[in-house]
This record gives structure tokens, sequence and C-alpha cells, in this order.
């Protein structure tokens, strides 16, 4: 404002000098009668140059400078609590999204790109959830075949499809694919990476009509607690954290490094490594409603005598496991009474036992023989697994 002022006060002197100037241009009157003695006799030019006035050189118009646009602040660094991300969300019902992609070039200069995608839906009363994971661009021989794995937790057991393999079964809480899946949670992801002090962006962003902070972060955060092989080259993160309750909305985390041990993956010197993972929080207390799976409904079926309290029965591929209260010793007993009325003798030579479990083998008539493995349980009661081999 004070070189406005200046500038102001230039222009009013500048006008009011020109004013004054215009007011002296007057024409000069001359006789044409000549006086006695006096010769007058002057030209039209002489008359022009007598009364011309002084020409006056024009004043500079000053330039006034740009207005200068103001540095937008730094992204304030803020400390956010990871623990808010669990995957367990405090909502009637709700379904996410979830990417990894791996880049790489092979041994032959040809790239490569293996892509996991899942789709994952929860409801808490009942309390149940489905988790769709399809693999893309891997080594069918490494993975057998297999491109899809359905995981559905429901009525207190665990249904597992695996495409080309059929449906198993398990009760909940044992040792299944769902309890490992915990692995492709954001929040295992943003542990590993401590990055639990980020940059926040001052602009919000809704996402699924959910209105979240937006924060970012890069691979300096990420290298800052990283052991040599494991530092990344480049990295680009963002979070959008919701503003009401704290939980995690969306995240997209990019990076490049010669080796990116989270992911499992040991390259050759020279090969490049890109990620891309990507988590999105797509419904909250949408209608959702959760089943046994139709190709799952007879996974209880068994070929094989079952001890008549057995529980989470599960037959897969020749196997079937299921749980039971009876003790090691009365469930062998069962199964050396029942095996031999189908026509099975038991292998004492190939059988074992010890303490807590036992393996109790027994052969068929024409081929072939059955495998039945007992092991007590920390929480009391037995587990089961049949294993048949027919030829």
């Amino acid at each position: 404002m004070h070189k406005f002022s200046h500038w102001l006060l230039a222009i009013v002197l500048l006008l009011g000098f020109l004013v004054a100037c215009g007011g002296g241009d007057t024409e000069e009157s001359v006789s044409n009668t000549p006086d006695e003695g006096v010769a007058v006799s002057a030209t039209a030019t002489e008359l022009t140059a007598q009364t011309q006035p002084t020409a006056v050189p024009p004043t500079p118009v000053p330039t006034i400078p740009p207005t200068l646009e103001p540095t937008p602040a730094a992204p304030e660094v803020e400390e956010i609590d990871l623990s808010a991300f669990s995957r367990d969300l405090a909502f009637d019902t709700y379904s996410y999204s979830f990417i990894i992609s791996v880049r790489s070039i092979d041994a032959n200069g040809q790239e490569v790109t293996q892509t996991i995608t899942a789709e994952s839906k929860h409801t808490t009363n009942p309390p149940a959830s489905v988790f769709v994971m399809n693999m893309e661009g891997f080594n069918a021989e490494d993975m057998g075949g297999i491109g899809q794995i359905s995981i559905t937790e429901v009525d207190g057991a665990v249904y597992t499809q695996i495409s080309g393999f059929g449906c198993f079964s398990a009760a909940s809480g044992t040792d299944t694919l769902m309890s490992e899946i915990g692995s492709l949670s954001p929040q295992t992801v943003l542990q590993e990476l401590d990055i639990s002090k980020v940059k926040r962006v001052r602009s919000n962003v809704t996402i699924n009509g959910i209105e979240t902070r937006h924060y970012t972060f890069d691979e300096t955060l990420i290298n800052a607690t990283a052991a040599p092989g494991e530092k990344v080259n480049k990295a680009e993160g963002h979070l959008y954290i919701a503003e009401d309750g704290g939980y995690l909305v969306k995240m997209t985390l990019d990076m490049e490094g010669d080796s990116l041990n989270m992911l499992g993956a040991e390259l050759e010197a020279g090969m490049v490594l890109s990620t891309h993972t990507e988590y999105t929080l797509v419904s909250v207390n949408d209608p959702i409603t959760i089943t046994v799976p139709e190709e799952c409904t007879d996974t209880t079926a068994s070929d094989y005598p079952l001890l008549d309290d057995a529980t989470g029965v599960s037959t897969f591929m020749g196997f079937t496991t299921y749980r039971s209260q009876y003790t090691l010793a009365d469930a062998r007993k069962f199964y050396e009474d029942e095996l031999p009325a189908l026509g099975y003798t038991y292998d004492e030579t190939t059988s074992f036992s010890m303490s807590g479990s036992a393996m109790l083998v027994f052969k068929k008539e024409g081929g072939g023989s059955l495998t039945v493995m007992l092991n007590e349980e920390s929480t009391g009661g037995i587990s089961v697994t049949l294993m048949s081999n027919e030829e």
C-alpha cells in the first residue's frame, strides 16, 4: 500500500503539469499597416518560429509490479495412530477392496507383472465375512493352476473354495487361510513400513461419501528405519483418514527399488522392481447377506466313520478333518473297532503313537490305505484327520 501511494502521487503531479502547460499556448497579434520609418515585413515562417512553444520531454509512466501470489505453506507433519487402521471396523456392515501389483524385469529382460486383487465383505450381527482373492500373472506351475481363492466364515465354520480344487471347511478359530489374510490388511503394511509420522495436506477429500483428511509420505520416511537391503529408491504414499472416527478410508502406495523384501521378493542384481498397493473402503452399513456357498453345502459328508460328537467336519480331496471331545485312547479304540468292518486291517508296523498324538495306518483289502491321525488339543478334546490313499 505504501508503494502504491508513491505511484499515485506521481500520476497526480503529472496530470497537474500537463493541465498547466495546455493554458499558455496563445496567438500573437501583428499589424499589417506599416508605421512611418519602420519596416514591418514578417513572413509566416518567421512568425511561426517566434511563437512555437518549447517542447516538453515526456515523463516516463511508472510500471506497477505484478502482485506476487503467496507461497503455499509446507504440509504440516502430524503423528497418526496406526492402531485405528484395524480391519475390524465398528459398523453393522462394511466392504473393502485391496490390490497388490508387482512389476519386475526377468532375467531375459522381459517385464513381468503379478497382481492380487481382493474384495471383502463383513457383517457384525450375525458375525460373518467373505473374502475373494484373484491372482493374475503368476506361473501356473508354481501356483498349481490356482487363480481364485474364496473364503467364507459364517455360522461358526470357515469354507474355503479354491479354483479347480473344490471346497473344504473347518471350524472357526482354527488355522485356516482366513486367519492368514490379515497380512493383506493396510494395518500390517503400514506397521511394517513404520510411517507413523506423515505430512498433512490441508484440503479434505470426500471418498465414497466419507470426508477424509489427506496425508502423504515418501521414501525418506520408509527408509528411515529400513535395513540396508530393504531400502527403496522411490516411494509415494497417500492416506485418507475419516474426519469422524479416525479409521482408514483409502491408502495408495507406489514404490520402486532393487529389493522390496516386504513382499518376500528376491531379485537378481540389476532387476528393478516396482509395486502398487491400494486399499479402499467401498461401503459402510449397506445391506450385506453372507451365506454358506452352494458349492460347500456337502463338505461335511464323509465315506468313513466319525465319532458321534464330531464338529467342524471338513472333507477335501481325500482328507477329512474334525474335532471331538473324546479322549485320544477312546478315539483310537473306535477306529480299531470300526474300520475292519469296512475291509481295513490295522498295520501295526507302520503305525506309531507318542504322548498326546497317534498315527494309525489301516491297509485295505485289494489295495489302498487309510491313515488316522489323532492329536490332543491344548483347549481340550482332540483333532482328527483321516487321509485316504485309494489305489
